[in-house]
This record gives C-alpha cells, structure tokens and sequence, in this order.
C-alpha cells in the first residue's frame, strides 16, 4: 500500500499504477525517469521566474541593469545589419526546446549583429558582472530603431550588445524594445 502511495504522490494516475504493478516495469527505471521528468519541470519553472523578474523589472523601467554573475552568449545567427529580424530568420535558427522563455540577445558591430542566446558555458560573447546603465529603445519599425540605434552610437562605442525586452509581447501594439547596455558603473 505504501508503494501505491508513493506512486500516486510521483502524479502517477491509477491506470498508470495498475500498469506498472501489473508488468515487469523496474522500480529503478520508474524513479530515475520520473526524476529526470522533475528537473525538466524544475529548469522550466525557474526559467519562467527568471521571465517573470525580467518582466518586473521592465514594468518599473530601471535605467540600470545588475548583472549578479557573467553571462555568456552563444550566436544562434548572425545577419548584416542592413537585414532585419524577420519571420524568414527566425524558421533558419535552431531555438532548441523552451526559447519563447529564453531571453534574447544582439550583439551589435558595424557591419552586422548577432542574435544570440545564454549558455552555461564560456562561448562567443560574454556580458561581465556589475551594474550597467541602459537606455531603451522603443520602435515601431525598423528604420525607427535604426536611428534610435545610431543616436546611441554617437555615444558609445561599437560592438553594443542589446537584451530583447520580453515584456513587450505582454503590451497591446506591435512594437520592438531592445535595451542597450552601457557603461557599467563604478
């Protein structure tokens, strides 16, 4: 009774228990796979915390960024900059499983920019930790960004790297917002 129980406290339905009490099914393999289904859904809630944060800090539009441990970026594709970000680029990128949770990157040079993504690993770009002052850029279309852009780099120096605000896809309108880092302060 205390392994009926078990199993109905790892989720499992009754179907599923009578099943495995009912077949050769190997403990060990139940739990190592029910584990395994665990992390999946612990990485998936922490990514949608880190979302959530994100989403937060954007509502009280902080002009500063706190970047409490490097953040390493690998480039899922990079386009010149004349080409914009459209619908034709997104179906060539590999996401990989949860992207609509991942925040994105661009790191942006003279000629091109590179979409990019976080990774655990040490990789193609690497934002360092502190406190980075940011200026926002808020457009509805292209060419509007791009001089938004170009008032920016009058200012700092090349390359800029930019995080996708993702809490534009919680606001009515079609519209672009790109924070752009600055100088990390002292």
């Amino acid at each position: 009774m205390s392994f009926i129980l078990f199993l109905r406290q790892l989720g499992l339905s009754l179907a599923e228990i009578k099943a495995i009490l009912t077949s050769d099914y190997s403990e060990q393999t139940l739990l190592l796979n029910k584990k395994q289904a665990l992390q999946e859904e612990i990485a998936r809630l922490q990514a949608l915390e880190q979302t959530i944060d994100d989403q937060l800090q954007q509502v009280n539009q902080q002009d500063t960024l706190q970047v409490d441990q490097p953040i390493h970026l690998r480039v899922l594709q990079r386009l010149p900059f004349a080409q914009d970000f459209d619908l034709s680029v997104v179906e060539t990128i590999d996401w990989q499983p949860d992207w609509m949770l991942r925040q994105l990157y661009y790191v942006i040079n003279e000629t091109d920019y590179a979409i990019c993504m976080a990774t655990p690993a040490v990789s193609d770009y690497q934002i360092d930790a502190g406190c980075y002052v940011t200026t926002t850029i808020e457009a509805a279309s292209g060419a509007e960004f791009d001089s938004a852009l170009a008032a920016i780099t009058t200012h700092q120096t090349l390359p800029l790297i930019g995080i996708e605000m993702r809490g534009t896809f919680l606001s009515p309108g079609k519209h672009l917002a790109v924070k752009i880092l600055g100088n990390r302060k002292e």
